[in-house]
């Protein structure tokens, strides 16, 4: 059995298939340097809002924090309540 892909033109501007009420929900690792040996990393939501943040020593392992929070915030399936429309 075949499996056919979504076409994307479906999806209208509020990131929602017509006659679904699933929303789609955009998140963002950002790593900023704070000092010779700091680096700061944020998971932000579509809007720029910290969801979670922290820091380290290096920033391979604030790439690896950061991108181990978004993976956990995916898993845990963080769904926001319905709103109108």
């Amino acid at each position: 059995m075949a499996r056919k892909k979504a076409d994307r033109s479906l999806i209208n501007r509020k990131g929602k298939l017509p006659g679904c009420d699933m929303r789609f929900t955009m998140f963002e690792v950002v790593i900023f340097k704070r000092g010779p040996m700091k680096w700061e990393w944020h998971v932000c939501d579509r809007n720029g809002n910290t969801i979670m943040q922290g820091w380290e020593h290096t920033r391979r392992a604030a790439k690896y924090k950061g991108d181990r929070a978004l993976f956990l915030l995916l898993a845990a399936g963080n769904h926001d309540p319905p709103g109108p429309g």
